[in-house]
């Protein structure tokens, strides 16, 4: 990265990006955990990941030029560092092609995944 890391806190609770939110950054955990999650049907939230230091968050929609396609909250207090979108859009330009294809083919299965698992959770439990 590059040499001045914009690091940011979020308390518990806090949203760090919405569902269908422009995507202009990724986060980079350092600290706490966030939940990852989506309405179905219903409206109710169903969590489809927690994510923790070390990780990632929001690089999806910046991989696709996208909007953000789940709501991310922390579940305590949060400490990332902020991959502002020029950032990342500079790093993928310097990456092999056939890996940026690769980064995209993979985020694409994994939204059709998470496409089945929230038609799953709209599905009636008896």
């Amino acid at each position: 990265m590059s040499g001045n890391l914009n690091r940011q806190t979020f308390m518990a609770g806090e949203t760090l990006f919405s569902e269908g939110d422009y995507a202009d950054k990724a986060y980079l955990i350092q600290e706490g955990i966030v939940e990852i999650s989506k309405p179905n049907e219903q409206k109710q939230d169903v969590i489809l990941a927690k994510i923790g230091r070390g990780e990632m968050i929001g690089e999806m929609a910046l991989i696709e030029s996208n909007h953000r396609t789940a709501t991310a909250r922390a579940v305590g207090d949060v400490t990332v560092i902020v991959v502002e979108r020029a950032e990342f859009d500079m790093r993928m330009e310097r990456s092999d092609p056939v890996v940026r294809q690769l980064l995209r083919i993979f985020v694409n299965r994994l939204k059709q995944t998470t496409n089945r698992k929230m038609d799953e959770s709209s599905e009636p439990r008896w």
